[in-house]
């Protein structure tokens, strides 16, 4: 099973590993410069011993000079290097070191390719084992005895005159005392460094916890805000395709959908089919231009159900970079239906004459601001006030309602609208290409009225309910203002009930 750290362990296990690894470079930084102490601290003895030979070359006459003569060149510590040609009782050597600089040593005898001990003046067995162990060596070197002393040997070998290496002398200094401090500062500072880090790390991990601890309930008030917001507003989340990558429960609980029968859905999925398509292409070219756009639509529910919200969608960036949308919408429904009833007629359920008031000097406009022809239809139900006294209020009120259902049935663009003016008078506003084709279509109304066989006696003529048109289709030209057209269509209804009824008169017939 894999463990996954948390955020504050993988933090404090970052910090940890920085501590360590700026720990262990100054450890190193520290122990180079400790060793390097160590080896200067050599180098010093080094050039004592060096000193010694140089004056010995000056004051050789003061070390009991033999008539054998000898010539010996000095090794080299620390590439420093002395030339000594002399005669003399070796054994001296060893001994004025001591006197001179308080460094001892021992002569060694080379023969026949062994090393034996000459003289010496330690007392030191372990040591002068350990360098007839070791051999052959040209420079200074450190030897580490078992009892935990340390010395620093200096080899100085003898020459005759034929340069055959006849003899050794190595002189040692007890530096014991330089490596065990050398040790105990390299352990001080182990320690110290140690102790640093676990504390700095103690320190950092209360720190973290209390801040933890405030991020935690900050973000418990956060996530308590966002489960407010995903279940009382209405929001969704779209991709640059416009398709829902996410959206809240409130929006699930009022559509009717699961989450997860919308997500992979285009936002215009739940759209009702009496959305504008010049509205929706207004929110693309917006949305496309990186611009927010507000508006209200009309939505299905997965029962069928209409449902209105107030849209707000706004483009989603990261950095400087478009990644998507986001929505928020409030539900209007109530709203919606109580203005459809401000302006719906009750009793027909089609629009009402405060909504004519309102629609048709906007469709005039609209028409003279983007040319065409408007076509307002003015009908009246013939001898309607004899059906209603022979046959009854209830049955007049179904007579009106078929009327309105059978003109609602006939437009089907979004900008056609029918409404009850008043009594039996009725009116159908509509857009057309030109003249002829806006009086076809309102013969077709005339036509759908009397096929609907509505029995009426009282009706010479026909003996069924039938209607009187009156039409005026104007060019965007010849548009004035509302008043007039209605006049002018007043005027040719009037006309269609002098000639006869159940007709459509306009200025072209």
């Amino acid at each position: 099973m894999t463990m996954q750290l948390s955020v504050k362990n993988k933090t404090l296990l970052f910090i940890a590993t920085i501590l360590i690894l700026f720990s262990t470079i100054l450890f190193f930084i520290v122990f180079q410069q400790q060793k390097n102490k160590l080896a200067e601290t050599q180098k010093e003895y080094a050039k004592e011993v060096s000193t010694f030979y140089t004056k010995m070359q000056e004051h050789h006459d003061r070390f009991g000079l033999e008539n054998s003569s000898v010539a010996s060149s000095t090794f080299s510590p620390d590439e420093y290097i002395v030339s000594l040609y002399f005669t003399m009782k070796l054994a001296n050597i060893v001994k004025r070191m001591e006197e001179f600089y308080s460094i001892r040593g021992a002569l060694f005898e080379r023969r026949d390719g062994i090393w034996s001990v000459k003289y010496e003046e330690l007392g030191n067995n372990t040591l002068l084992q350990q360098v007839l162990q070791r051999g052959d060596f040209d420079t200074h070197i450190l030897l580490h005895l078992s009892k935990g002393q340390y010395y620093a040997a200096y080899p100085f070998d003898i020459y005759d005159l034929k340069k055959n290496n006849i003899a050794r002398v190595i002189f040692f200094k007890d530096i014991t005392r330089d490596v065990q401090e050398y040790h105990e500062n390299i352990r001080d500072l182990f320690f110290l460094l140690l102790a640093s880090v676990v504390l700095l790390l103690t320190v950092i991990h209360f720190g973290f916890v209390i801040m933890i601890h405030g991020l935690e309930k900050e973000f418990a008030v956060i996530k308590q805000y966002k489960n407010m917001i995903n279940e009382n507003v209405k929001t969704a989340s779209l991709d640059l395709s416009r398709k829902i990558i996410d959206v809240s429960d409130a929006f699930c609980m009022m559509s009717g959908y699961e989450k997860k029968e919308l997500l992979g859905k285009k936002y215009h999925y739940l759209f009702h089919k009496d959305v504008d398509e010049a509205l929706y292409e207004k929110m693309k070219e917006s949305l496309k231009f990186k611009k927010s756009w507000s508006g209200e639509l009309k939505k299905l529910k997965k029962n069928g159900n209409v449902f209105w919200v107030s849209s707000t969608i706004q483009p989603r960036f990261q950095g400087k970079e478009l990644i998507g949308y986001d929505v928020i919408m409030h539900d209007i429904t109530s709203k919606k239906i109580n203005e459809e009833l401000m302006i719906t007629d009750g009793l027909t359920h089609i629009y009402n004459r405060r909504h004519f008031n309102d629609i048709f000097p906007r469709m005039i406009r609209s028409v003279k601001r983007d040319g065409g022809y408007l076509s307002f239809l003015l009908l009246d139900v013939d001898n309607f006030k004899a059906y209603n006294d022979n046959y009854g209020h209830h049955a007049g009120d179904l007579a009106l309602i078929a009327i309105a259902n059978t003109l609602q049935t006939s437009v089907h663009r979004p900008d056609d609208y029918c409404f009850r003016l008043g009594g039996e008078e009725f009116a159908v506003l509509y857009k057309s290409a030109n003249e002829n084709e806006a009086y076809l279509f309102a013969q077709k109304f005339r036509k759908k009225i009397t096929e609907l066989h509505i029995e009426h006696k009282y009706n010479a003529t026909y003996n069924i309910l039938t209607a009187s048109f009156g039409l005026v289709t104007l060019r965007d030209d010849e548009l004035e203002d509302e008043e007039a057209v209605y006049k002018q269509a007043d005027e040719y209804l009037y006309r269609a009930k002098e000639e006869g009824r159940n007709k459509v008169v306009s200025r072209i017939l």
